[in-house]
């Protein structure tokens, strides 16, 4: 999951910072992420492209609007 992670933030669509080391957590910080705007408009984009594939499978599924 990691490496994941990493790799969307070296990308752009993800930041995320450390937070404060805990004796709960063996003296390691919890680790915070969140979606930039480029990682928005990317999603964006992949709903939009999920959305047109559907509307192609309409007529093979038998789905009529």
């Amino acid at each position: 999951m990691y490496a994941t992670l990493d790799r969307l933030e070296t990308k752009g669509l993800l930041a995320s910072r450390l937070g404060e080391p805990t004796p709960e957590r063996g003296g390691r910080g919890k680790r915070y992420v969140s979606v930039t705007a480029a990682g928005i408009a990317a999603l964006q984009q992949s709903q939009a492209a999920l959305q047109e594939l559907w509307r192609g499978l309409d007529p093979i599924l038998g789905n009529r609007e």
